[in-house]
């Protein structure tokens, strides 16, 4: 299980498929997709740093880059319905 608030459901077990990801992260809250954000990359800095990584580092370090693509992939087309939605436009 990856470091991050179970309570959330942003919690995910290491090697987590993309979809499953994605799933869970559109019905989360953007509070709780931003407050993830940030302990993600933490993790990815912290994790990167480890000299002579195992094969269950380098397992946990592509996890938590897929983690953090996924929810930048969910914020922003959060922030893209936002903004048309603001100008009155259709979201895409």
């Amino acid at each position: 299980m990856d470091y991050y608030k179970i309570s959330t459901g942003l919690s995910f077990e290491i090697g987590a498929s993309h979809t499953d990801m994605m799933a869970r992260m559109n019905k989360a809250s953007s509070i709780d997709l931003l407050d993830c954000y940030g302990p993600t990359n933490r993790l990815i800095t912290i994790v990167s740093k480890i000299r002579n990584p195992t094969t269950e580092d380098l397992a946990e370090l592509d996890h938590y880059y897929a983690k953090r693509n996924c929810l930048y992939l969910e914020l922003q087309a959060r922030l893209k319905t936002f903004d048309a939605s603001k100008n009155g436009e259709q979201p895409k």
